[in-house]
């Protein structure tokens, strides 16, 4: 169901993926109200953006704040980046719990987060635990659809390099063309694309009377396929 206007929140616009599905949002006639909640400010200017600008990232208290359709959570980090593994459970874990718990406060209908390929509260990876435990609290939430988008090494330039994912950037370059089967399911890919998908599918919600739970794989962001065939 493509709504014909709508209002959206997002956390982490700053980042690769945030800063294209903002963009996305930006230019989505249908998108009539933008607010976005960050760190720092972001440079963007538009009748129907409204930024906040907080180191915790909470957002203001309006006792008569309008409800909002769509969530969007961009947040995340790495070890290196966080500085230990605690810190790095406090962002990709506790600070995305936090934000989209204000996000249900704002009766926020579908909220769609970005994860990882491999994410599970068991793994043996300290990163793809966090995002595993991310994904099971958000469900505990019960938002009418949770969309978890798991990609893989992502492509594009930040303005916060990652070393791991420059590496990868670069061997990507040499073993794209000999990829098949299987291990396009490995593939990286384009922040553009991901974020492309994370708002198509999120125009794909239709109301629900119990939560629904759905993940968006690599493999399925790389396919060209209509975004009723993401959305399952």
């Amino acid at each position: 169901m493509s709504p014909s206007c709508y209002s959206a929140i997002i956390a982490g616009a700053s980042g690769l993926i945030g800063n294209e599905l903002l963009q996305c949002l930006l230019h989505d006639k249908q998108c009539q109200r933008i607010e976005s909640i960050n760190r720092q400010h972001i440079p963007y200017h538009s009748k129907k953006l409204i930024q906040y600008q907080d180191p915790h990232l909470s957002l203001p208290t309006e006792e008569h704040a309008s409800s909002i359709e769509f969530g969007y959570i961009c947040l995340g980090s790495t070890r290196k980046q966080a500085g230990s593994a605690e810190q790095l459970k406090a962002i990709d874990v506790d600070l995305v719990l936090h934000v989209a718990k204000q996000m249900k406060q704002r009766d926020v209908r579908c909220l769609t987060v970005v994860s990882s390929m491999g994410a599970h509260p068991r793994s043996l990876s300290h990163y793809l635990r966090c995002k595993g435990m991310m994904e099971k609290q958000l469900e505990q939430l019960h938002f009418e659809q949770l969309i978890i988008v798991r990609p893989s090494a992502l492509l594009g330039d930040r303005t916060q390099s990652r070393t791991n994912e420059k590496i990868v950037q670069s061997i990507w370059m040499h073993i794209k063309p000999i990829l098949l089967g299987k291990l396009q399911s490995i593939t990286p890919i384009e922040a553009e694309m991901v974020a492309k998908h994370m708002h198509q599918a999120s125009l794909s919600f239709t109301p629900s009377t119990s939560p629904i739970v759905t993940t968006i794989t690599n493999k399925q962001l790389h396919q060209n396929t209509k975004t009723e065939d993401l959305v399952q």
